[in-house]
């Protein structure tokens, strides 16, 4: 609020706007922002005129920058450690299924360094799926229940602007096929994609379960831990410090240098659409249509190579009415305004992110996490 040219009182949840969200997705957040003791909310407010002639100088040593400083701390602490038992789940949860599995004398080993599973190939895919599952879900459900966000504010579902998502599938097609040319064959998902492509030997039900589990079931759960919860808590210290937080955050969970800066990217990518689209939704979709062309990507190049004429029509021209389709929407798009909103705080980004990620639990991700690269580069 402010009276000639003064600012008379200092409310940082009111002074947040989310213009690509909708009126109960705003309503709910500032209530939730609101609530006393919640001690993972970014909400200060004081007037100043009061304030100024209070003689109760406790008043005065609360500040927003402090307030902000704790809730970035608090929510560092919170999301580290859950994403340090994503890390566990990830590394040591295959080895203790396996282990109990070769005492019932079912065929199926893993290696100690990775996680690369052989043996018979029908347990090799369910441990695999159970895995990949549970180190996305225990995660995003520890998050959400400590968090208890509104689920309209956790998980938008409503798609507000539908030409940011078109505009979404067609860049995200476009860096999918880029980035895929370059990655696909040094990927550390190959495996992935190896078992994808197998599955057509074993069956048309096996392959089905295949496509769904690693195209579609997989990208969901990656999505609710990623732009879930955790997404959306920290759009409290503005969009773009949500945006790289969990861009930076994806790629140090890839363990591995030749996916770290395409995973990078593409939740990136995502995460503009999210907030551009207001609809985790969005995320998902985008998701999904990655996976699809990264083995798309890897099975032309395995089979008929790259440059067939398989790969000219169902790669390239998809591509190229893309690329045409999305110059038109940015057109569109920046005439019609600013589609990413930067809320104002308190913090400079250094001292943001010295709060979220200087915590212990956030340094042992990161630690772990630039080992596991090391180990990945290592093992090439």
């Amino acid at each position: 609020m402010q009276e000639s040219g003064e600012i008379r009182k200092i409310d940082v949840v009111e002074a947040s706007v989310y213009p690509n969200q909708s009126e109960q997705y705003r309503t709910q957040f500032r209530d939730w922002r609101r609530k006393p003791q919640n001690h993972y909310a970014f909400s200060f407010i004081k007037d100043l005129k009061e304030s100024s002639f209070s003689e109760d100088m406790s008043i005065l040593k609360e500040t927003p920058a402090s307030v902000e400083h704790t809730a970035l701390r608090r929510l560092g602490f919170l999301i580290g450690s859950a994403l340090v038992l994503y890390l566990v789940l990830e590394n040591v949860l295959d080895k203790v299924i396996v282990f109990i599995m070769n005492h019932m004398n079912l065929d199926i080993e893993v290696m100690f360094l990775g996680s690369y599973l052989y043996g018979d190939g029908k347990y090799v895919f369910y441990v695999s799926a159970a895995v990949n599952l549970l180190k996305y879900l225990v995660p995003a459900l520890v998050i959400g229940i400590a968090l208890r966000l509104p689920r309209r504010v956790s998980h938008p579902m409503k798609l507000q602007r539908p030409k940011e998502l078109l505009l979404g599938i067609c860049i995200t097609m476009l860096f999918s096929v880029l980035l895929g040319l370059f990655c696909v064959s040094r990927s550390a998902e190959l495996e992935k994609y190896r078992m994808l492509s197998s599955a057509a030997d074993a069956g048309n039900f096996q392959l089905l379960l295949h496509l769904i589990m690693s195209l579609l079931i997989i990208p969901f759960a990656a999505e609710l831990l990623l732009h879930g919860s955790m997404f959306q808590v920290l759009r409290q210290f503005g969009d773009y410090f949500a945006i790289y937080v969990v861009s930076l955050i994806a790629a140090l969970l890839s363990h591995a240098p030749q996916d770290a800066l395409r995973i990078g990217i593409m939740t990136l990518i995502f995460s503009i659409f999210v907030v551009s689209s207001g609809s985790f939704w969005t995320a998902v979709l985008l998701h999904i249509i990655h996976e699809i062309y990264m083995f798309a990507l890897y099975y032309w190049e395995s089979t008929d190579g790259l440059y067939s004429v398989h790969w000219w029509l169902l790669i390239l021209l998809p591509c190229l009415i893309c690329l045409i389709t999305g110059a038109y929407l940015l057109h569109q798009r920046y005439r019609s305004g600013k589609n990413v909103n930067n809320n104002v705080t308190y913090l400079k980004w250094y001292d943001k992110a010295a709060a979220f990620f200087l915590s212990l639990p956030m340094l042992s991700l990161i630690i772990v996490s630039l080992m596991l690269i090391v180990i990945s580069s290592v093992m090439l």
